[in-house]
């Protein structure tokens, strides 16, 4: 999604990275930020980074991004916000929220949906405040909400499960109730992003894409609840279920005949970029110094 590339071209075919892990994207690969960042666009990221963190240099605001907010890592506790130091060991020893290049402490407590997606809506206030009206502004948001292991936030949380449980009261108990509960604090964080663009007047020139990396997995204690039906396969295979995921694209400035239309063709993951900085950014294929 960031670099617009193929995995195998940067070698990140291979597994996850964690806190510990001596690589990620090559610094030598041009992010999407960067990309726009020539047509005079700001740039925030918020929520999860994911793509490689060891040295400084590979950090979010040394990669495109003006500012960042979120974790680095591939997860951490919903309300806690400790991480692993690799994958499912020593939990308990960092805290893996930040600001830019700091330690966001003193934040334990905040459940992490609604963190980032009111974080967002600050910069959406803050870009209608003080950026000239025709200033481009992009906000990369990586919720890790879905993601493994599922939390929600107490005692809304049950609250919420019981109302979901209810209303769908064979389609939903269990470890699929808890991920559909999430998912709806999601739903309803996204449609508070979205009405602060309203408010602040610039929902009418923007463009909003929702989509995700991976499909859920689905084995054993892997399980978060998600669902791929009916999708053969999970996350981390390369059957269609770990590696088709639906995605929304909305804006005012699609043709009134585009809008609620569907798209059965293949879009790839690599297509974002080009997608973003040419077709609705207005650059030139200058703009992006590679793309697959």
């Amino acid at each position: 999604i960031l670099t617009g590339r193929y995995i195998w071209t940067s070698g990140m075919q291979y597994s996850m990275i964690f806190n510990d892990s001596p690589w990620g994207v090559p610094t030598s690969h041009e992010l999407l930020p960067t990309s726009i960042r020539r047509l005079g666009y700001a740039t925030h990221a918020v929520g999860k980074w994911d793509i490689g963190s060891y040295a400084r240099d590979m950090w979010p605001t040394n990669r495109g991004f003006d500012s960042f907010f979120g974790l680095v890592g591939d997860a951490l506790g919903w309300t806690t916000h400790i991480a692993c130091v690799s994958y499912d060991t020593h939990c308990d020893s960092i805290t893996d929220l930040h600001y830019d290049e700091a330690n966001a402490a003193g934040l334990a407590g905040n459940y992490t949906t609604w963190m980032f997606g009111n974080h967002t809506q600050g910069l959406i206030r803050a870009h209608a405040a003080g950026a000239p009206a025709d200033a481009g502004h992009l906000v990369y948001l990586a919720y890790n909400a879905g993601h493994k292991s599922v939390e929600v936030p107490e005692p809304y949380g049950s609250q919420l499960m019981g109302e979901l449980e209810a209303q769908l009261p064979h389609a939903v108990s269990g470890t699929r109730l808890l991920f559909a509960t999430a998912l709806r604090i999601f739903d309803a964080s996204l449609r508070d992003v979205v009405a602060t663009l309203k408010g602040e007047g610039l929902f009418e020139h923007s463009v909003i894409v929702v989509t995700s990396d991976n499909g859920a997995p689905q084995d054993g204690s892997s399980w978060n609840g998600g669902s791929n039906y009916p999708l053969r396969g999970e996350k981390w295979r390369n059957y269609e279920g770990g590696v088709r995921v639906p995605a929304i694209v909305s804006s005012p400035l699609f043709p009134a005949g585009r809008r609620g239309a569907r798209h059965d063709g293949l879009v790839h993951a690599s297509d974002w970029l080009r997608t973003l900085v040419v077709g609705f950014a207005g650059g030139s294929d200058g703009a992006v110094a590679f793309s697959d």
